[in-house]
């Protein structure tokens, strides 16, 4: 996904950290596709208070309208999904985001 990373489809109102996801899925890509996958799930769902999957968009598109490179974020968002977002992936930031959330909280 040809992202350059500007951040100008940011904020979402979702709070999809989209130019993260488009990095992840690259990666994915290009180099190791379960570190990949850990990166996108330890940001996304497991280091925060509620999951931020790209599966969460809603859809208004106003980060379509705001990016200079034109991507059709949306529809990306669905590539994103499926190599990123897979049911073991969810399943296991499930288990962990309460886990890191009480360690968190005793520090």
């Amino acid at each position: 996904i040809g992202c350059t990373g500007c951040r100008y489809c940011m904020p979402c109102p979702a709070g999809i950290d989209i130019p993260y996801a488009f990095q992840c899925y690259n990666h994915y890509h290009m180099f190791r596709k379960l570190t990949a996958q850990m990166m996108y799930a330890q940001v996304v769902a497991i280091n925060t208070d509620r999951p931020r999957w790209t599966s969460t968009c809603r859809d208004c598109g106003k980060c379509e309208e705001a990016c200079p490179q034109h991507i059709p974020i949306r529809s990306e968002f669905k590539k994103v999904h499926k190599d990123l977002e897979r049911p073991g992936m969810r399943l296991l930031s499930g288990i962990l985001r309460p886990l890191m959330n009480r360690h968190r909280s005793r520090t």
